[in-house]
């Protein structure tokens, strides 16, 4: 499994995530890579939420439970994600920790568990990219010889 060394943020430390630049300049291409579904998830999620903040300096103090369902796992990915940026918005809620499980039912997709994280405190915390929306545009999730992939772009 190929990991991808993060240079943007204060930490450096190895993420199983790429940050595409050849997007266009308003949005940001991710492309994520997992042994399964589950790590796959998480760490779109934590993509997401490593570029709204430094996930480092916030607390795990909330725990906000969620469930998605569909028949596409790109439509479930989008779901998933945009969850992250409605928190964010509605709550000023950012993420830290994901625990989720994604599992097939029958003929259709989902994914529950937890978000785990804090209200954004300006004191503290530092403001990253202010994700607008995940898009449609290029959305994949599909499966590799090593596992999972998964490509969105973000609007910013």
């Amino acid at each position: 499994m190929a990991y991808y060394l993060l240079k943007s943020l204060s930490f450096r430390r190895i993420m199983p995530w790429e940050y595409l630049e050849e997007e266009a300049i308003a949005d940001i291409g991710i492309k994520v890579i997992g042994k399964d579904l589950n790590e796959l998830f998480t760490d779109a999620c934590l993509s997401i939420a490593n570029l709204m903040t430094d996930i480092e300096t916030l607390d795990e103090l909330m725990k906000k439970a969620f469930q998605f369902n569909d028949k596409s796992l790109e439509l479930l990915m989008h779901q998933m994600l945009e969850e992250l940026v409605y928190l964010k918005d509605a709550d000023l809620f950012f993420v830290k920790t994901v625990e989720l499980h994604v599992e097939k039912n029958e003929d259709e997709f989902e994914v529950k568990g937890h978000l785990i994280g804090d209200i954004f405190d300006p004191e503290v915390d530092r403001i990253g990219n202010d994700i607008k929306a995940i898009t449609m545009h290029d959305l994949y999730v599909k499966q590799t010889n090593g596992g999972w992939e998964a490509h969105f772009i973000i609007d910013i």
